[in-house]
């Protein structure tokens, strides 16, 4: 231990490129052709020969290239021709052999090449849109992580940067957009405009863009002037006002709080048709999933409208971390995801503070964050790989919400203030460089004098988390450690951190004491409580990222507290004692017992917590009437009172937190069997069937569809599919999909899962229908077995990096060994390579959850039979 930690990883060797030529300038051409749906490609590559060599590798995938198209020229004027060209397909490599050696010099590498405008949301792919009945064809770009070689051979690796000058060749009537403004629009003798594009600054290739289409726009400007536009499709402009808000104001703000100005000439958003992921932020021209961009008052959820300014400032956070300032191999995109994603929370609360995003954060990122790495399948934030195929794998909560929850943690440590210096100093050192983690430790470490290394690295170098278990020893409060494991503690793990402990108690309520645990055990610097009437938390406002357990003697100070504490704290202790009886370390009969202090809550997150845990009892004993049947009960106690306080009704101006709520509750009820509420949902349904908009707020959409559709038919389905296909906008396509797993019967199950692979659903979109039939316990196992009988129809149809979600919402649900069991051996006969690791992890989750029902369904039987 003392402080020294290595990274967990086996010893690979990195699939990257040969270092002899360096890529200094691309001039790329590109004609793509709507027709043949394929694009003819040009580029006049500037490189610096380093060391003499006869050949030059890149990378380039899916490209034709004829050898009688290539040549290198030389600094003085002669041109090398290319001897053969050799393709490298399973390591996504081209080399061109020369006629001769090169020595070290500048030279430019000239390749005509063709690619396919292909279909798959990833490299430089085709989409469309339905105009009056018409299908109109559009192309954007998707290149994180490694898809920039599908659109131009390039060296298409992070630290390998170069500027670049783009110029498109397009329909006349069609629209071009890429990373910097057009500087030249002309038409050529065939009719075609040809835009020609400002030089980028020195960049990675992941984070080039183009979009070709017809497209309009709405826009806004800066504080300093700089233009934004967002782009819809026709007959979208004006749904993007609310994006373009947003994006103006964070733009200043981020210019402001990083003390450096966005170094680019505009900054473009568009809504792009079919997107796999929730946006990608190519400097200059971030592209989205429509329904992350676009908001219309009439239909868009407070829920959606609220990730959508997320996302937007999210995306532009990267405009310095990732874009300005980029990693140097993906062991270390956490320092793009993580930022991004810490910083999106920021902007947001900053653009909306009583939207109380940051209490939103730990239902939210940090929950996503804490379930993932406390399986051993999980892995470091900075974790190795080595191939292109092992980088998507690491796009997940780990990279994102539980760094965004180190950062969280950080700036506590640290304080705000102490934490922007420190950016301010890492982004200006390194800007159109690439970094390391070690240097935004150095420039934080400069900036506070602490050594900010020290704390940190045994956050990002370990996989996990500790749970810090607080007993009372004599008058004092005495912490352990030790890792947290889904399968239950693991004496021999001697894993350790350094945690940031902070404790408030009745006697100092607004002012928390500060220790650093180390060792596996530490007598902290708060009292212990004396009397009945003292309460204490640990872990103030869950900033740090661990579980605590208190110990029996310790509970009745723990309930006290609730009534003192903050939302936060308050979800913070439910969510703990769940996640630890879960996994064993405590018997499920303690969270249940905690939740009847619960019955007075009024807090969306305390409360949305609550419902998870409670659902969560319900799914995973769902084969017990009676525990259905009570947890619902419970639920009911806890949510009715409120949902009739709210009532049905939205009126104008209603508080964002208060739309959050709604959601939540009003039509939850009538999936719990409060039947005048699912009386109500059901008068409301049939007014929107029948055409009357305004029958049932957005906020309420999803929960009243599924509580219809649970307690409907075959007709219920059929209505529910008529508004799918009658929906003007995506986001009430989406309510849809989310809803449409809770039918009643695995024969309604069948027609939806049939209805996901049909085109009426979006490739972008089939994983939120298999998801659906997953959250259902009478409908997962059907799911499954579909899944497995239609594999290679959904792999045909989903990209692969969607195709795990769907595995995983499949079958998380499952709750026995040999479900386990069962998946393992299915996947060993027909691997996915490319999602293993999410795989691996769904099983392991199973496992939990098996050993969970083995362990405690005794004690949740009779905790039910107690009380009825």
């Amino acid at each position: 231990y003392m402080g020294i930690f290595v990274l967990e990883s086996c010893n690979m060797t990195r699939l990257v490129l040969p270092t002899n030529v360096r890529p200094i300038n691309y001039n790329v051409t590109l004609k793509p052709n709507f027709s043949t749906f394929t694009f003819e490609g040009k580029e006049d590559i500037s490189v610096q020969v380093v060391q003499e060599t006869d050949k030059v590798t890149i990378n380039s995938s899916e490209i034709k290239i004829d050898a009688s198209g290539c040549a290198l020229v030389l600094a003085d004027g002669r041109t090398v021709s290319i001897q053969r060209v050799e393709f490298n397909e399973k390591d996504e490599q081209v080399t061109f052999h020369l006629n001769e050696a090169v020595p070290p010099q500048s030279a430019v590498l000239h390749i005509d090449f063709e690619g396919i405008l292909n279909d798959k949301m990833c490299g430089f792919y085709r989409a469309f849109v339905e105009v009056n009945g018409e299908r109109q064809y559009m192309a954007g770009t998707q290149f994180e992580a490694v898809a920039a070689r599908k659109a131009l051979p390039c060296w298409d690796e992070p630290a390998l940067k170069a500027t670049f000058d783009i110029t498109l060749i397009v329909p006349a009537e069609m629209e071009a957009l890429s990373n910097m403004d057009a500087i030249s629009t002309t038409i050529n003798s065939e009719g075609l405009k040809v835009v020609s594009f400002r030089r980028t600054p020195t960049m990675s290739t992941y984070i080039l863009a183009f979009v070709v289409g017809k497209l309009e726009f709405v826009e806004s400007k800066t504080n300093s002037g700089l233009p934004v536009r967002v782009w819809t499709a026709p007959g979208l402009k004006e749904q993007g006002l609310f994006a373009l808000d947003v994006a103006t104001r964070a733009l200043d703000f981020f210019s402001d709080y990083f003390a450096i100005p966005f170094p680019l000439p505009k900054m473009d958003m568009i809504a792009f048709p079919d997107f796999a992921y929730g946006a990608m932020e190519n400097w200059g021209l971030i592209l989205y999933r429509s329904v992350l961009l676009l908001n219309n008052p009439a239909t868009t959820p407070a829920a959606t409208r609220q990730r959508l300014a997320y996302v937007v400032g999210h995306e532009l956070a990267h405009q310095w971390f990732g874009n300005l300032v980029t990693m140097e191999w993906w062991v270390d995109l956490w320092l793009n995801e993580a930022f991004a994603t810490w910083a999106g929370w920021r902007a947001t609360d900053e653009l909306f503070p009583d939207w109380k995003v940051w209490d939103q954060f730990v239902i939210d990122d940090m929950s996503r964050g804490l379930n993932l790495d406390c399986l051993k399948s999980s892995h470091p934030v900075e974790v190795e790989v080595s191939r292109a195929e092992e980088i998507d794998e690491i796009f997940d909560a780990i990279s994102y919400s539980k760094g965004a929850s180190l950062l969280r943690m950080l700036v506590n440590w640290l304080g705000e203030a102490t934490f922007q210096k420190g950016l301010r100093t890492y982004l200006t050192r390194h800007q159109y460089g690439n970094t390391r983690t070690v240097d935004l430790w150095q420039a934080l470490s400069e900036a506070s004098g602490k050594d900010v290394s020290a704390l940190m690295s045994s956050w990002t170098l370990q996989t996990g988390y500790p749970v810090v278990a607080i007993s009372k020893r004599d008058d004092k409060l005495v912490a352990t450690q030790v890792k947290f494991l889904s399968t239950g503690r693991d004496e021999t793990d001697q894993t350790r951190w350094k945690v940031p402990v902070r404790v408030i108690t009745h006697a100092e309520p607004n002012t928390a004491s500060s220790d650093i645990l180390e060792d596996a055990e530490t007598v902290l610097s708060t009292p212990a409580p004396a009397g009945n009437a003292e309460w204490f938390k640990v872990n103030l406002n869950r900033t740090g990222f661990f579980r605590v357990q208190y110990d029996d003697a310790l509970l009745p100070h723990i309930a006290l507290s609730n009534q003192f504490t903050s939302a936060v704290d308050r979800c913070g202790v439910m969510d703990d004692a769940f996640a630890l009886a879960s996994s064993g370390y405590i018997r499920t009969s303690v969270p249940l017992d905690l939740l009847l202090s619960y019955s007075n809550e009024r807090e969306f997150i305390v409360l949305n917590t609550i419902v998870t845990f409670v659902q969560t009892i319900r799914s995973v004993w769902a084969e017990s009437a009676d525990v259905c049947r009570q947890t619902n009960a419970i639920l009911l106690k806890i949510l009715l009172p409120i949902a009739q306080e709210l009532g049905w009704t939205v009126t104008p101006g209603d508080a964002h937190m208060r739309g959050l709520l709604r959601s939540l509750v009003v039509a939850r009820v009538a999936g719990l069997g409060d039947q005048p509420s699912l009386a109500e949902a059901r008068r409301r349904f049939q007014l929107l069937v029948q055409g009357q908009g305004d029958a049932l707020h957005p906020d309420l959409r999803t929960a009243t569809f599924s509580a219809v559709l649970a307690n409907g038919d075959e007709n219920t389905l059929r209505d529910l599919l008529s508004l799918y296909r009658a929906a003007p906008t995506d986001d009430i396509r989406g309510c849809v999909l989310a809803a449409l797993g809770s039918v009643p019967n695995t024969t309604l199950a069948h027609q939806v899962l049939e209805f996901g692979l049909t085109d009426e659903v979006r490739p972008q979109d089939i994983h939120f229908v298999f998801l659906s039939i997953g959250e259902n316990p009478l409908c997962r196992e059907y799911g499954w077995n579909y899944f497995k009988e239609n594999l290679e129809r959904i792999e045909n149809k989903v990209p692969a990096m969607l195709l795990g979600r769907i595995v995983r919402g499949l079958v998380q649900e499952f709750t026995t060994f040999a479900a386990a069991h069962e998946i393992e051996a299915f996947f060993n006969l027909h691997p996915i390579p490319a999602n293993a690791r999410t795989i691996s992890q769904a099983v392991e989750g199973i496992k939990a959850r098996a050993a969970w029902v083995q362990r405690d369904s005794q004690v949740v039987l009779e905790w039910f039979a107690s009380h009825q």
